[in-house]
């Protein structure tokens, strides 16, 4: 039986940011046993209490390289002190199936920021610094406050998805499977609940939050547009961009997603206050943590067929997507 070859003798390792620390590659071996599974051991210095550890991989001799989601990963990913025999371990086989190099270089990185954070469920979120805000790139999906208390799920029944003013969550048509494409929908109640629906050290946003996103990528004509996945069907851009595998956008020539700062936004649709479903595939719409009134709250809209950010007020209990951002 062949077995795939993930590393060579070079392996590279570099800090993000100089000022932050060094780290350096002890060893580095891929276990004999057929399972793909690579343990790195570094030692790490530098002056901060926390780091947070990424990992690319190249297969053509460090050409290229590709960021490894950290699903594929665990060990000392962070955040972690400084401090020698640090352990990294990757899963070759599960994050990157049905790839063979004798070309693989790998790329071990410590900075202070993190490339990913975890929510209380266990959902793994890639995360984007966009000016002087640290951002999640994905829409959020946790079904308990950080606290561990657990969100009320309606389900199909529109009554109480109408009547609740404690905190509520829906998948799209009340189907999970849109889960980790698009993330939950929320009602704003849950958005502000004061047991936490963003993980420790990040918050839902604020309406002037989201005015600072936009005014840094230039202001909200044509903003839309740069915060979009360029992830769309039939799109111009072509390549990775062009597709219909969710998740995407609806097709539109003029007003297509370009992503110039990863920010990634997806359409995943709303659950009205009504309790119906609208808009999946063509608007994405994210809560603020601030109300217009009693019975009203700021959300962020972004449209398949409109390159601007809309700024709109709506029910609170109506269910829209998440964004958390860094404290």
């Amino acid at each position: 039986m062949d077995f795939k070859l993930f590393i060579l003798s070079l392996v590279i390792s570099q800090t993000v940011f100089s000022q932050n620390g060094s780290l350096t590659i002890t060893s580095v071996s891929q276990r004999a046993d057929g399972s793909g599974i690579v343990d790195v051991y570094f030692d790490l210095s530098g002056p901060e209490n926390n780091y947070y550890i990424s990992l690319e991989a190249s297969f053509d001799a460090g050409s290229t390289y590709t960021p490894i989601d950290h699903s594929g990963t665990s060990g000392d990913l962070g955040p972690i002190s400084a401090g020698s025999n640090k352990h990294l371990i990757w899963n070759g086989f599960q994050s990157t199936p049905n790839m063979y190099s004798t070309q693989t270089k790998l790329k071990v990185t410590a900075g202070t920021i993190p490339t990913y954070i975890t929510d209380i469920d266990g959902n793994v979120y890639q995360t984007v610094m966009i000016g002087q805000q640290l951002w999640m790139k994905e829409n959020l999906k946790t079904t308990r406050y950080r606290n561990g208390t657990s969100l009320v799920y309606p389900g199909n029944n529109n009554t109480t998805w109408q009547n609740n003013t404690t905190g509520a969550y829906a998948w799209y048509n009340n189907d999970i499977s849109w889960k980790s494409s698009y993330g939950a929908l929320y009602n704003w109640f849950a958005a502000t609940n004061s047991n936490g629906l963003c993980p420790t050290g990040w918050h839902v946003p604020s309406s002037s939050e989201w005015v600072q996103l936009i005014n840094y990528i230039g202001g909200s004509s044509g903003g839309g547009n740069k915060l979009k996945s360029c992830r769309q069907d039939n799109s111009p851009l072509g390549g990775n961009c062009n597709t219909s595998i969710h998740p995407y956008w609806t097709s539109n020539l003029t007003h297509f997603g370009t992503d110039d700062y990863g920010f990634s936004a997806f359409p995943g649709g709303e659950r009205m206050g009504t309790g119906s479903f609208i808009y999946f595939g063509l608007s994405g719409i994210w809560w603020t943590s601030t109300q217009n009134n009693s019975s009203t709250a700021w959300y962020r809209d972004l449209g398949y067929n409109y390159g601007v950010v809309g700024s709109y007020y709506y029910i609170k209990s109506a269910g829209h997507s998440v964004r958390c951002v860094k404290d």
